[in-house]
This record gives structure tokens, sequence and C-alpha cells, in this order.
């Protein structure tokens, strides 16, 4: 059950607010540590990278995307990821790079 917190003019939940004006905003959510510790990709068993801003994790590998539902749902079906481009992939992994962006740990 969702108990509010008063912020102000808002009213806040663990995953939303309400301003005073009601409308909801969405509050960005990041993976529990312990499910990035085990997650890897689940066609090539490999670490994947998380950027959390973007509700992701990539395998760069294989250039596969996979969506992160709500904040703190990784889709994790091979049918369900995306295929990234040359272009994408490029600035997916500077990304990583500038940002420090960690992979998760493989089994």
């Amino acid at each position: 059950m969702l108990s509010p917190v008063s912020k102000k003019s808002w009213r806040c939940w663990p995953d939303r607010c309400l301003s005073a004006d009601s409308f909801w905003l969405t509050v960005p959510m990041t993976l529990d540590i312990r499910l990035l510790e085990i997650l890897v990709c689940p066609i090539d068993r490999g670490s994947l990278l998380y950027f959390a801003d973007e509700a992701v994790l990539y395998n760069p590998r294989l250039q596969k995307l996979y969506r992160i539902h709500d904040g703190d749902i990784p889709v994790m079906l091979p049918d369900e990821a995306s295929d990234v481009g040359a272009e994408e992939h490029a600035r997916l992994l500077a990304k990583a790079a500038s940002d420090g962006v960690a992979e998760t740990s493989p089994n």
C-alpha cells in the first residue's frame, strides 16, 4: 500500500508524485544493486551495461537493448530485446565511457 508524504504542494509515493495542480509525475527509479549483481543477457549469459536514466540494459556484444518497465522490472525476454544499429551502439558505448557506466556482474 502506498502512503503519501507531503512535500510543500506535492504528495509523493515511492514511484510517483502528484503536484498541487493534479499532474502525475514519474519519479525515476533504479534497479536494486543485488539484482544488478546477478543480471546477465539471456542470450549469451554475458554482462550488461545499465543506463538508469534511459531505463535500459544493453548488451554491446550482441547489440541488444532490454527495456526496464516501470523503472524496476527488467524485461529480459530474448524476443523483447531491440536490435541496435551502429550509430546507437556507438552512442551507448561513448555514454558508458563518459558516464562511468559499469557492467552487471556475470554469473
